[in-house]
């Protein structure tokens, strides 16, 4: 719908990881959004190997913040700040709408923001492709017309999307991701 190619690793969903005696790395949804779990740190430097080899010689990488604390995420982000490079950083929705302090939680003083304008027909797209995600339509909207009415108020706000760039690379992410 984006006209966007998806990029995968060998690495599987939280939910599918397993400690070495097979149990669930995470097994309830608290443990979703919580700890990584310490047989995941080895994942770092697997994660950002990965995704250093696969960058085309000309890319803006685009990272999670970490709102919402999904677990997957925070690997992600730790993964992108382990290659050194230059990103840029969203905050995730749907959990900016459950967690309206998120910015004062996980935004500091290092962070620039940068509002990338969406016209009305860039956000007909978004709503398309958000409301394809089926799979999480039941887990976080009481419908799909709710789902479509908190994006439109979203967009509605600044009809941009903002970005933030991090001016200070000494700044581990354990540092900012609650």
């Amino acid at each position: 719908l984006l006209g966007v190619e998806g990029e995968s690793f060998s690495i599987p969903d939280c939910i599918y990881r397993t400690d070495p005696k097979g149990r669930p790395l995470y097994a309830s949804d608290e443990a979703l959004f919580g700890e990584l779990h310490p047989c995941d740190r080895e994942l770092i430097a697997k994660l950002s190997e990965q995704i250093t080899q696969r960058l085309p010689t000309s890319f803006r990488l685009v990272c999670p913040l970490g709102v919402g604390n999904h677990i997957d995420h925070q690997l992600t982000r730790l993964a992108i700040e382990m290659c050194g490079l230059a990103a840029w950083y969203y905050a995730e929705v749907p959990y900016v709408f459950r967690q309206p302090n998120w910015e004062q939680e996980i935004l500091v003083a290092h962070f620039t923001p940068h509002l990338i304008p969406i016209s009305q027909a860039g956000f007909e797209q978004w709503l398309k492709a958000v409301s394809a995600y089926r799979s999480q339509l039941s887990t976080f909207w009481e419908s799909e017309a709710h789902l479509q009415q908190t994006f439109f108020s979203y967009w509605q706000a600044s009809k941009a999307l903002p970005l933030w760039s991090c001016s200070d690379k000494s700044l581990p992410a354990e540092k900012i991701i609650p």
